[in-house]
């Protein structure tokens, strides 16, 4: 069972964040929460008693190459996969998979191309094809 969130934080270093991880208890971390409270009912996300919102912390969106390898921060979407010339050119089908995730407007996916990769790494989320919706 859930037990209540007892503190909301918000830190603006990867510092911050980090010391919050390694406290007793850890951290459930937050990169955007579309997917959190609808996992947290299905029984699969367990609320840690610190909620731990990463996106001010400056750098978890960076897409960038180093020693010949793509880089990738917790906080890139769909959409930059997709779209940065890194992505395409350092790993062309990510870029293409990235695609396709529910491309067309559906009430039952949101806008999941401005989703960050986070949500796709807990569930596997595809477009259907008959384009009625999203599966799990």
């Amino acid at each position: 069972m859930n037990h209540a969130v007892e503190r909301y934080l918000a830190p603006t270093s990867l510092t911050q964040a980090l010391a919050v991880l390694a406290e007793s208890g850890g951290a459930t971390v937050l990169a955007g929460g579309t997917d959190l409270m609808p996992q947290s009912r299905a029984g699969r996300v367990k609320f840690a008693r610190t909620l731990l919102n990463i996106r001010r912390v400056p750098g978890m969106d960076m897409v960038e190459v180093a020693d010949g390898k793509l880089l990738l921060g917790a906080l890139v979407t769909i959409s930059t996969l997709v779209d940065h010339p890194l992505v395409r050119d350092h790993a062309p089908l990510l870029s293409q998979a990235g695609g396709s995730f529910c491309q067309r407007p559906n009430p039952q996916c949101g806008n999941t191309r401005r989703q960050p990769m986070q949500r796709f790494a807990r569930r596997r989320h595809a477009h259907a094809a008959d384009g009625a919706g999203c599966r799990d």
